[in-house]
């Protein structure tokens, strides 16, 4: 199971969502992977791209971590922030941010990855870069 939590607001003794004037300690915004019998806290900003296996999903995370969930590719993006990722291809969610280079059918991210982009989203994907970068 995957949820999300943001930052949160905790001290020693003090519940989240409890009000404390004493020494707040912020958290990055993480999402918490359920795997087998413990909860694994994923910086949202260390996921490079998702991809889909079936009904699992494999996390790649920085470092070459890789997470399997019993998730869908549809419920993961759904938990993760709409701002960061994109979903480039039926198989494929991608952390913005990671994106080197861009062809007409796939793109190269920071890692090295080479990540196939559907028909139906490149459009949609050039738009996005867009309107994030200044072409030169």
């Amino acid at each position: 199971m995957v949820q999300e939590t943001s930052a949160l607001k905790m001290t020693s003794g003090i519940l989240p969502g409890q009000e404390s004037v004493s020494h707040p300690v912020q958290l990055r915004l993480r999402i918490a992977v359920h795997s087998g019998d413990s909860i694994l806290l994923l910086r949202i900003s260390d996921i490079i791209r998702c991809e889909a296996s079936s009904n699992y999903c494999i996390i790649h995370s920085k470092g070459g971590r890789k997470t399997v969930v019993s998730k869908t590719l549809k419920h993961i993006s759904g938990v993760l922030p709409a701002s960061g990722f994109a979903r480039v291809h039926q198989s494929h969610l991608i952390s913005i941010g990671t994106i080197s280079e861009v062809f007409t059918d796939h793109i190269v991210l920071d890692c090295g990855a080479k990540i196939p982009v559907s028909r139906s989203r490149r459009r949609e994907l050039r738009d996005l870069i867009d309107s994030l970068s200044i072409s030169i």
